[in-house]
This record gives structure tokens, C-alpha cells and sequence, in this order.
């Protein structure tokens, strides 16, 4: 009776102090900015939190400063989109926490900070098997392809190369920290080397947009409008963009015109799952990653009808929309779902 006597408190106690030891050794996560999913106008947004028992913290794969279990950074939104974001915490036992930050991003301005990186070039070389990658990252501190970090050359060049084996998806995660401490993150397209995708039957025998393509095509002309070819690294973008996401489009169905600065790109409204902001800003990021800047650079579209609608990009004011022949700024457009009437008018091609 003795000996239960004195080991009941000694259990109770070493109980106790195993609960203290685990709770004590538990891996925290708080986020302190953003606290929730938001819309925002801005361009940057703050990301501020604290940690416990965690060796390292990531974003969007990418490693973030600590100092005394905080870290804080400035993140870069993308525009006319909704921009995710992955924030881990990860301990020595490399056991993680996720919390996860939606921020949807839609700019007053066009005044917006410049990438701190460019792409130069995208290639892939049937010998060696392998894709290789260039670019330029003069105001850029760290980058990061595919969550694996990339030295930054002395004459501020990277270049990466890489398997098509090892890359289970047909575009890359382009992300780091620039010079100026914001945390940036992109994502570019890859053609796909391994499956090319035959036309479907719908495709080949559906070819009612192309008098009124050629229509466009002939205005475009009698304005002294140029059509130009997309070059290997634009195709190879617009390929995995439009064929892996929207697989009802083909590369030859986009037009690209330019007159002086100024650029278009042209494509049928082929199917009304096909999301013309998104879409839009995506073809837009490709000319400006490969296309010397451009005063304006317009996505337009042509339905069935035909109607036209046109997104604007220029360096003066915000984005907007031309919509029989009326500019609507491009958020507005979006909230009182303006393209809903020329979306019933596709052409029905999935």
C-alpha cells in the first residue's frame, strides 16, 4: 500500500511534465498581417507573423528572414487576379504548419512597381533533353525556380537547366526577394515537349470565326497595322497557357498586329468558359516579358455576332474595356458582369 502511495504522485507528476514537454515543443504558426482573404487595390501587401519551435519560415516556397521568432516582408501582387499564397513554418524534425492567404488584386492605377527580374530566354534542347532558361535580375537579391534556389551571376544573369522528367506540370514558379526587400512570385509557361495535342475533330471541322478573323485582319491592315509572327519563346508561353488551361483555343487561332509602340493581340471567344480578364492579363504578361515595352499593348476579342470587346493596357491610366465603342474602367466591368452579354455569343467550339 506504501509503495502505490508514493508512486501515484510520481506517475501524476511525470504525466504532467511529459504534457509540459509536448506542449512546450509545439510547432506555431501566427499570422499577424494578412489576418484574412481580402481584395485590395494595392500593390503590396504585408505579410507579419510569429513563430514557435519552427527553424524556418517559407512563402510560396521561397524562404523568409526571421529575427527573435518573427518575420515580416512585403509581397508584390499580381494584377486582375487572385494571388495565393502558402506561408509554412517548418521545425528541425522538418514537420510543417500551413496557413494558406487568398488576396484578390485589382489596381486603381496603373502606377506599378517594375519586376525586378525579366526572362531572356526560354529553350529546349532536343539533344541534351533539357530545358534551359536565362534571364536578367539586376535589382533582384535572391531567385528561386520551382522552389530551388538559382545563383545570380556577377553581371546579374541566371540561367537554369533542367529534365522535362522532372517537372510533373507544363510551367514553372518564378519567385524571390528583390534588392529592395519585396517578395515576389510568378508563373511562367512552359511548352509541353512530351505530348502534343492532336486538334480535336470539333476544332478541325468548326472554322466559321475565320471570315470574321479575316475581316479584323483586313481593318487592322487599312490602318497600316503590321501582323507579326510570335517568336519561339512566345509560342512556347502562349502554348502551355492557352492549350493546358483552355484547351478548346490553338495557337493559331491569336493574332498578334503592332503599328509604331503599340500592340494588338486578336483571338475568337471561342467557348464561355473561357475568362476574359484572366485570360486577357496572362497574354499581357507575355508580351511584356518578351516585347520591349509598348505604349499600349489591346487584347481583343470578336464573338460570333460579331461584337468586339477590347482590354486596354497603357502606361497613362487604369486598364479598362472598350465595349461598343464605350470605355469601361476594367474592375467595374468585371463587378457588374458587362462581358455576360457578349460571353452567351461564343462560338461553341470546346
Amino acid at each position: 500500500m506504501f509503495i502505490i502511495f508514493v508512486m501515484k504522485p510520481l506517475i501524476l507528476f511525470f504525466l504532467l511534465s511529459l504534457q509540459s514537454l509536448l506542449f512546450a515543443s509545439q510547432l506555431e504558426l501566427n499570422m499577424i498581417s494578412p489576418k484574412q482573404d481580402f481584395r485590395s487595390n494595392k500593390q503590396l501587401v504585408l505579410f507579419k507573423g510569429t513563430i514557435k519551435n519552427a527553424t524556418s519560415v517559407f512563402i510560396n516556397n521561397i524562404p523568409i528572414p526571421t529575427f527573435n521568432n518573427r518575420f515580416y516582408i512585403k509581397a508584390m501582387l499580381n494584377p486582375h487576379q487572385e494571388n495565393i499564397f502558402t506561408i509554412e513554418a517548418i521545425d528541425d524534425n522538418n514537420q510543417k504548419i500551413t496557413v494558406q492567404r487568398s488576396i484578390d488584386y485589382f489596381p486603381e492605377d496603373t502606377t506599378s512597381l517594375p519586376p525586378p527580374y525579366s526572362i531572356t530566354d526560354i529553350q529546349f534542347h532536343p539533344l541534351s533533353h533539357q530545358w534551359q532558361i536565362k534571364g536578367a535580375a539586376a535589382d533582384t537579391k535572391h531567385i528561386y525556380i520551382n522552389g530551388k534556389y538559382i545563383p545570380i551571376l556577377s553581371n546579374d544573369l541566371f540561367e537554369y537547366h533542367f529534365l522535362p522528367e522532372k517537372l510533373n506540370k507544363t510551367f514553372l514558379t518564378v519567385g524571390g526577394i528583390s534588392k529592395d526587400l519585396l517578395l515576389f512570385h510568378h508563373t511562367i509557361g512552359l511548352h509541353d515537349v512530351n505530348s502534343h495535342k492532336p486538334l480535336s475533330k470539333n476544332l478541325e471541322k468548326v472554322t466559321h470565326y475565320l471570315p470574321i478573323e479575316l475581316g479584323i485582319l483586313q481593318a487592322y491592315y487599312s490602318m497600316h497595322w503590321q501582323l507579326i509572327p510570335f517568336t519561339t519563346i512566345q509560342e512556347k508561353m502562349i502554348y502551355d497557357l492557352v492549350q493546358s488551361k483552355y484547351d478548346q483555343l490553338n495557337l493559331s487561332h491569336i493574332k498578334l498586329l503592332k503599328k509604331g509602340d503599340n500592340l494588338v493581340i486578336a483571338l475568337p471567344y471561342l467557348h464561355h468558359s473561357l475568362q476574359i480578364p484572366e485570360l486577357s492579363y496572362q497574354l499581357l504578361l507575355i508580351l511584356q516579358n518578351t516585347i520591349q515595352k509598348s505604349d499600349y499593348i489591346t487584347i481583343l476579342w470578336y464573338n460570333r455576332i460579331p461584337n468586339v470587346v477590347e482590354v486596354v493596357y497603357n502606361k497613362n491610366s487604369s486598364p479598362y474595356c472598350i465595349i461598343d465603342d464605350k470605355p469601361v474602367d476594367l474592375e467595374n466591368a468585371i463587378a457588374l458582369e458587362i462581358f455576360s452579354e457578349f460571353r452567351a455569343k461564343h462560338f461553341g467550339i470546346r
